[in-house]
């Protein structure tokens, strides 16, 4: 195949990409991309979708009319909420009955099979009664029984049957529906007895409950005679007094610390040398004795006047345990002796516990009595001492407070004797307490037994009065007379075969994409090859093309028509190349690509045309010795180029033409040698090379393909960077890596890849048809030289044909691995 680039728009009509590479690589990832696979390969979602279409069409033509006949009914029952009864189990809960599985039960069925003659239809002729009732249990079955709205607790339901014929699905329908009523009046015509059966027994087990209650409560008060009951309600005798002797206890014990405080204080001050006077007016003022006297017969009076007090003291606690605890007592026995009788036990309780505290009121009489008897013996003492001497202000101190000790000392004994008596009285009170605990529980439980009972009670006697009440009907709301039209629906199956052919051509599609070893978008070239894409060349109808020098190639577009939008993308890869260098000097490039056909003398042509017109100093070299065709192209007729001046033939000044524009000279290849890869790799070469560096501002070197012969690599290790073109045909991707694994192994740098003959109508220039390759312009037979070899890769051999320069020679020859 010729290698000249035939160019006219790229994506969407848009120039190449902008200096540094195609700025689609940057945005756009390698992932699985469902869609633009789809797009690529998008005749086959197409033609599976027609052919589907088609198939459902003929499956639709083959199909018997159908007609649906429907009912709406709906269930109305009136049974009562039930009475929650912890005490009874036995048919409490109700629970939502499925009316479409009664429905569609064998029961209903059987009835609705009877009732309408089903047998007797087209449909069912030949069929057992059994077997028709299967027929419509069916899951398959054309039967349809369900809510007729979305409300869980609706009581309509919608009833309907498919058929061939109409009548033959009204009757169905009909039915069924005479079946559930038949079915609802055997099944509920003694609803309202079996409820009142059950209300009646549960009645009987709450009056059995509340008799077992009352016994136990009754079987507690005899087993516990000491306690007093009045109605429901139980006294606490224990706590009541336990509480009196509890404040007496806390009265004593403060006076007991008032006196211990004062005899302990003026002990303390005697011992540290004060006043005895002092402290005897001191006792006196605590004592409420009035003014302080010298004399015995004061100190007498005082002592008369706390006697006074004592009893006082000593009578208001036996006056106040008669008054406040043991006169109530007796009250209540006499009254409860009226009531209940002299042997009841409660007034037995209430008597022993009267002839306790009596008892317990004598010892502290006597304790008293004792006491006052004591107090008389000390005054007397102290009458008959005062008589006989006066003694001194400190023995009668001490005698002062000794009374006052001896004073404590009583209190501390009616202390003890009271706090004695309070912990046996609430001894008592948490016993009684646990015993009552126990009837609290009874007395709970028959109060609950009592509101249950009173409640069924109440229930039975409506019962009684609507015996009726639970009786469940079938209302019908809405009945067919005849079955419409039904299906079956034209558009279904179209729609439903298109889809259908729509999904698997889709997934042969994708299969077909996975399978496919080609570039599809630019990321995973850049990513592959490890460079930019520098700009992509869109094809180009050479016929169309008006030539401003005749004597140049039409496909030498940057010449021909340098404001279009195919010269503007040559222009983009000659930006791209002024960046792709990293700031580095690039002043030889050599364009070369992977295969023959990949246009890369035509993109070395137009891109040095680029340059030169850029007003830089540009030389073009046509180092493919094997094929040259640079001379050709700009219509140079001469027979002496690098062969010669390598050699030594020529000099190189001698072997330059002038380019068809300013800047412009090009080195044509000259003469075909016969030893192409010797001259590349030689000495003489590079020499020339480096000579020429120095003359020129930008020197593009074009050489073979790198796949069919060696002579780029020799070229590609004295070059300051390798510009690779490459079509995205089928199966490139192996060529591609092949072709840098080359360029790798001489230590070329690869400064980017250009993709050439770019289809217009691409979505981004690599979804492309192989018929997109035109090539309008054939160069005659008068130009056939070629390559003697070919060079083999996998299945594939490429090389150059020696008969025609428009053979594409990517040819696959099965059977070949070399």
């Amino acid at each position: 195949m010729s290698d000249v680039v035939l160019d006219q728009r790229n994506v969407n009509g848009q120039p190449s990409p902008v200096p540094g590479g195609a700025p689609e690589a940057q945005s756009e990832g390698s992932n699985f991309d469902f869609v633009q696979i789809l797009w690529r390969w998008k005749w086959l979602p197409i033609l599976g979708s027609i052919v589907g279409a088609c198939l459902g069409f003929l499956y639709f033509s083959r199909l018997p009319e159908t007609f649906e006949a429907a009912a709406r009914v709906q269930v109305i029952s009136s049974i009562p909420a039930p009475v929650k009864n912890p005490y009874f189990s036995g048919g409490q809960e109700v629970n939502r009955i499925d009316e479409s599985m009664i429905i569609r039960s064998q029961a209903v069925l059987r009835l609705a099979v009877s009732l309408g003659r089903l047998g007797e239809q087209p449909e069912f002729v030949g069929l057992a009664s059994e077997d028709i009732v299967s027929a419509l249990q069916d899951v398959g079955s054309p039967l349809v029984i369900e809510p007729a709205d979305k409300d869980d607790q609706t009581t309509l339901i919608r009833i309907a049957y498919v058929s061939e014929d109409a009548e033959t699905a009204a009757k169905v329908v009909h039915a069924v529906v005479e079946g559930y009523e038949k079915y609802l009046a055997d099944e509920y015509k003694t609803v309202g007895e079996e409820i009142a059966q059950l209300m009646e027994g549960a009645h009987a087990d709450l009056t059995k409950r509340m008799r077992e209650l009352s016994e136990s409560a009754s079987q507690f008060k005899e087993a516990n005679p000491d306690i007093v009951f009045i109605g429901d309600d139980v006294n606490d005798p224990y706590h009541a007094t336990w509480e009196t002797l509890h404040k007496k206890l806390i009265d004593i014990r403060s006076r007991k610390s008032e006196i211990d405080a004062l005899t302990t204080q003026v002990r303390k001050s005697l011992n540290k040398g004060h006043s005895p006077e002092s402290l005897m007016r001191l006792l006196a003022m605590v004592s409420g004795g009035g003014t302080a006297s010298a004399n015995g017969a004061w100190d007498l009076e005082v002592f008369r006047q706390e006697q006074a007090q004592t009893r006082i003291r000593t009578d208001e606690m036996s006056r106040r345990l008669e008054q406040e605890q043991l006169n109530p007592l007796r009250i209540q026995l006499e009254v409860f002796s009226n009531q209940l009788g002299e042997e009841h036990p409660s007034v037995a309780t209430l008597r022993a516990q009267v002839q306790g505290l009596e008892k317990q009121l004598e010892k502290i009489r006597e304790g008293e009595r004792l006491y006052k008897e004591e107090l008389e013996k000390n005054g007397d003492a102290l009458a008959r001492k005062t008589g006989a001497e006066i003694r001194s202000i400190e023995e009668r101190l001490e005698e002062r407070l000794l009374a006052l000790e001896e004073q404590s000392e009583v209190f501390r004994l009616e202390e003890e004797e009271l706090a004695n008596q309070a912990e046996r009285e609430r001894r008592s009170s948490r016993e009684l307490q646990g015993m009552l605990d126990g009837y609290r529980i009874l007395q709970t439980d028959r109060d609950a037994v009592s509101e249950l009972l009173t409640a069924y009670t109440e229930k039975l006697q409506e019962i009684d009065l609507m015996p009726k009440m639970g009786q469940r009907t079938l209302k019908r709301l809405d009945m067919p007379n005849t079955g419409l039209f039904y299906g079956p629906k034209v558009i279904k199956y179209l729609v439903g075969g298109a889809a259908v052919g729509f999904i698997l051509l889709s997934g042969l599609a994708v299969l077909m994409d996975l399978a496919d070893r080609s570039y599809k978008n630019p990321s995973e070239i850049s990513t592959d090859l490890g460079v930019s894409v520098l700009g992509h060349i869109p094809v180009m109808n050479l016929s169309k093309v008006k030539k401003s020098v005749e004597a140049v190639d039409p496909a030498v577009c940057a010449i021909h028509h340098s404001k279009g939008r195919v010269a503007e993308a040559y222009r983009s890869v000659r930006t791209g190349l002024y960046f792709s260098n990293k700031g580095k000097a690039l002043k030889v490039i050599q364009v070369t690509s992977p295969v023959p056909g990949d246009g890369k003398s035509t993109l070395s042509s137009n891109i040095s045309v680029t340059m030169a017109q850029s007003g830089r100093r540009v030389l073009l070299i046509d180092a493919d010795l094997r094929r040259p065709r640079v001379a050709k192209i700009f219509g140079i007729d001469s027979e002496i180029g690098v062969a010669a001046v390598v050699g030594g033939k020529v000099e190189v000044d001698d072997a330059i033409c002038a380019g068809p524009v300013a800047n412009l000279s090009i080195l044509p290849g000259g003469k075909r040698p016969a030893n192409p890869a010797e001259i590349l790799s030689s000495e003489r070469f590079r020499n020339m090379i480096d000579m020429l560096r120095d003359k020129f501002d930008v020197i593009v070197v074009d050489t073979p393909p790198l796949l069919a012969v060696s002579d780029p690599g020799a070229v590609a290790g004295i070059v300051d960077g390798v510009l690779m073109t490459m079509r995205l045909r089928r199966n490139v991707k192996p060529l591609a890596l092949r072709a840098k694994s080359i360029l790798e192994g001489v230590g070329a740098n690869l400064l980017g890849v250009v993709i050439n003959g770019v289809s217009s109508e691409a979505g981004y220039g690599y979804n492309y048809d192989y018929n997109d390759y035109r090539y309008a312009y054939k160069y005659g037979s008068n130009y056939r030289s070629g390559y003697g070899y070919r060079y083999g890769y996998g299945n594939y051999r490429y090389g150059y044909s020696e008969y025609s320069d428009t053979q594409d020679l990517s040819v696959k020859q099965p059977g070949n691995p070399q």
